[in-house]
């Protein structure tokens, strides 16, 4: 079935064709079509995957954290206002993923596969939903 950006390039190319003034055919959802490719795009590109303790970047959005290895420490930064970012434990152990604020103590855990925290910066801590 392929990836979802190789999906989204599916569904892009398919519009292409519909759309084209040559074929007589016009699309009225151009634009939002337009929109949801762009909001896919957007998704896939901050997405992060690793297997060690991990410090985010700017351009992280979502971060799946392999912790079959050992426990993980993702370590989030307070210093400035920021965007949301979502951090997911990926693997089935039953390593913990702890999520801090600048290195230190542990604000959050997940524990098992599939838990996700959401955390924004806001200058002076974490907030978390």
């Amino acid at each position: 079935m392929g990836t979802i950006s190789d999906q989204a390039a599916a569904v892009f190319r398919n519009y292409n064709t519909l759309n084209n003034p040559s074929s007589g055919v016009y699309n009225p959802d151009k634009d939002l079509i337009i929109a949801l490719l762009a909001l896919i795009d957007a998704m896939l590109t901050g997405q992060t995957n690793v297997s060690g303790n991990y410090a985010l970047t700017d351009s992280d959005r979502l971060v799946r954290v392999d912790a079959s290895g050992g426990a993980r420490t993702v370590t989030v930064a307070v210093s400035r206002q920021s965007f949301q970012r979502t951090i997911v434990k990926a693997d089935n152990s039953t390593n913990e993923v702890i999520i801090t604020a600048d290195g230190a103590t542990p604000l959050r855990t997940l524990t098992v596969q599939g838990a996700s925290q959401n955390v924004t910066p806001n200058g002076s801590s974490l907030d978390f939903s």
